[in-house]
């Protein structure tokens, strides 16, 4: 069975050493940006960018709280977990917090 993680980050966390080492590992997933309700009602802008990429998040350039989501099979979901907490100091480094979603169905080639 296959779980969503989904981990949402501090504004302006540095999360390319993360990236690496879960890649280096074999994991992959998407850093999509994300805000709070209140920054949300409080924003009007409207040229936000759709998708947030490494290049910016290692120039420092904000889109927001980025927001961490992978598939990960079962078997592999506590190494995963491991290398976020040891990342993040177990969110005391870098604020923010982790979930999972056990999956009914999963299609697709990834």
């Amino acid at each position: 069975m296959k779980t969503a993680v989904f981990v949402v980050f501090e504004l302006g966390a540095e999360l390319e050493g993360l990236v690496k080492s879960l890649s280096d590992k074999g994991h992959n997933g998407a850093i999509i940006p994300s805000s709070s309700f209140t920054s949300a009602l409080l924003s009007s802008s409207e040229d936000e960018p759709t998708t947030l990429n490494l290049l910016d998040l290692s120039r420092g350039v904000s889109h927001g709280n980025p927001t961490f989501l992978t598939l990960v099979e079962e078997k592999d979901l506590p190494e995963v977990k491991s290398i976020i907490n040891d990342y993040t100091d177990h969110f005391h480094k870098i604020k923010g917090g982790m979930f999972g979603l056990p999956l009914s169905f999963f299609e697709g080639s990834f």
